[in-house]
Formats: C-alpha cells, structure tokens, sequence
C-alpha cells in the first residue's frame, strides 16, 4: 500500500497573490493513495556448470502523486509496466572470464514523466509538471563482460542498448492550462539515451598497508548517446557525452 501526500497551507494574501502573479487562495493541499499486487515468474536452464539461460517474465508499479503547479495540486496516476526477458549466464576459465546478455520487452501503461504545460497569467508562464502521458513500449538489451586477467586486477565492460517510443499520447492538461498539446505519438522516452557504455578497471594492490589495508587504483569511463531531454510542444534534445 502506497501513500503519496502533498500538504501545505492555502496562499491567501501577499505579494504574489496581491500582483496576480497567483490565484487568491492558491493551494497545493491533496491527498493520492494507491495500492498494487506485482509478479514475478522465472524459467532456467543449466547447460553446464559455466552456462545458465534464462525466460523471466514480470509486472512492475510506480504509485501516483500529487504535483505542484503555478495554479495549485494536481493529481496524476499510477503507472504499470509488464516486462519479457531473456538471457545467459556463463563463467568461462576458471571463473576468470565470466560473459553474462540479456534482452527486453517492456509495455508501460500512464507512463509518469514531467510534461511542459503553459500557465497563462501566473509568473512562470511554463511549467514542467508529473503527469500521465499516454502509454509506450521499450526494448533492447545488455551485455556485461568481466575479466579477471590476474590476481588482483578487474576489468569490466558493459554496453547496453535501449530504444522507446510512446504509443499513445493523451496527457490530461491541468486546470488552468493554455494552448493545444501536440501529437507526440512516435517519440522518443526522455532521460532514455540509445546507447551507453561503461568501461572500469580495478587493481588491488597484494601488499597489505597499515591496518591490513590494501591500496587499489581505479577508473572508469561512461558514455551517453544523444536523449531527449523533456517532453514539451518542442522536445529538448540533448547531446551524448562521455
């Protein structure tokens, strides 16, 4: 069972009020709960010692809320996902090299992501507020490679792959709201870049320090394929970076 309150005193005077920058009695007070069973089924198969495979099949939950706006409370709703994935596990020379995959397919339903709206007549004209937008589907998949080429020393690579689209777009504009929201059917999930990397390497040095600690060194390196950003009228389109 999950409660989301959001609670604070009516606004009914001072100065943004008295400019008409906000309503006279602006207030954010409400109150959301929600309440959700979620499963997880699993299938595996030992091919050997070294090589596992594995069917996983499984729901998920993200209870609504209550968002601020330059209007006062709104409330938005759950969101729920069902999720397929399959998959390897292997340890490959003596547990020294070690090569573990996977792929996904993902439905959400009232998919939860801060949308821009405009607020006409208020002090911020825009505001990204939580909301429902509609319904969409991910895919793709990961693959993590583990060495371990000498005592002491850990190199690891993981890539992963990732591809959204929104399905059905039908977000709920918030009272007080201007303008014609856009079709964003066919787009992209913010925050969802397409491509990502991380490669890291650990030694640990076999001498012991003071204490019995062991010094180790360290790096790591992540990139970022290009992501949108935010959803709006014009989604923002952001960079890759590494």
């Amino acid at each position: 069972y999950d409660l989301d309150d959001l609670s604070q005193q009516p606004i009914s005077s001072g100065q943004l009020v008295q400019a008409s920058l906000l309503p006279a009695g602006y207030n954010v007070a409400d109150t959301a709960s929600f309440n959700s069973i979620t499963t997880r089924a699993a299938v595996g198969y030992d091919w050997s010692d070294d090589l596992k495979t594995y069917v996983a099949f499984s729901t998920g939950y993200r209870p609504g809320g209550v968002a601020d706006t330059p209007i006062g409370a709104f409330n938005f709703d759950r969101e729920t996902t069902q999720n397929y994935e399959v998959g390897l596990r292997s340890s490959l020379f003596d547990d020294r090299l070690s090569i573990n995959a996977s792929a996904y397919y993902t439905r959400i339903k009232d998919i939860q992501v801060p949308f821009v709206f405009t607020f006409p007549g208020t002090l911020f004209g825009t505001s990204a507020v939580q909301t429902n937008v509609g319904d969409a589907e991910s895919y793709g998949g990961e693959v993590t490679v583990t060495a371990l080429p000498s005592d002491g020393l850990a190199l690891v690579a993981n890539m992963g792959l990732s591809f959204t689209e929104i399905t059905r777009f039908a977000p709920p504009a918030p009272p007080g709201t201007f303008g014609d929201v856009p079709d964003l059917t066919g787009s992209d999930l913010p925050n969802a870049p397409e491509f990502t990397l991380t490669l890291t390497g650990d030694y640990e040095f076999p001498r012991e320090g003071i204490g019995g600690a062991r010094p180790f060194v360290r790096a790591d390196y992540n990139l970022r394929s290009d992501f949108v950003g935010s959803l709006s009228a014009s989604p923002t389109e952001l960079d890759g970076y590494d």
